[in-house]
C-alpha cells in the first residue's frame, strides 16, 4: 500500500481481525471475510449491499491466522484477475484491486 499521505490512504480495506487497529483511521474497514462474506455482521442472512464489495481496494490478511474457509477465500482473490498480490511475504498477504480508482 501506498505511504501515509500517498494515493492509497484511507483506501477501503479488509483487513483480518488484529490488523484492523492499525487501519481503523479509514473510513471504511471491513473485519476479513467482510465484505465478501457477511461474518459477525448484522442479523443471520444479511449481505453487505454490493457497493461496499466495489468499493474495496485492499485485502491484507495473514495467511497463517486463517481458518480454511477464509484461507480458500483469499487462495480464491489471489487468482482472480481483478485482484493483484501486492505482498506475500512472511504469510502477510496484502492484495490491490486492480483498476481500482486512486
Amino acid at each position: 500500500m501506498a505511504a501515509a499521505g500517498g494515493p492509497a490512504e484511507g483506501a477501503p480495506v479488509s483487513a483480518q481481525y488484529n490488523l484492523v487497529p492499525h487501519l481503523g483511521h479509514r473510513v471504511e474497514v471491513y473485519e476479513f471475510p467482510n465484505p465478501f462474506r457477511a461474518v459477525n455482521w448484522g442479523l443471520a442472512g444479511d449481505q453487505h449491499p454490493q457497493a461496499a464489495l466495489g468499493r474495496l481496494r485492499f485485502v491484507v490478511v495473514e495467511r497463517d491466522l486463517l481458518g480454511t474457509q477464509d484461507r480458500q477465500l483469499l487462495d480464491r482473490l489471489q487468482a482472480d484477475p481483478a485482484w493483484r498480490t501486492a505482498l506475500d511475504d512472511q504469510d502477510v498477504v496484502v492484495l490491490e484491486r486492480r483498476g481500482a480508482a486512486p
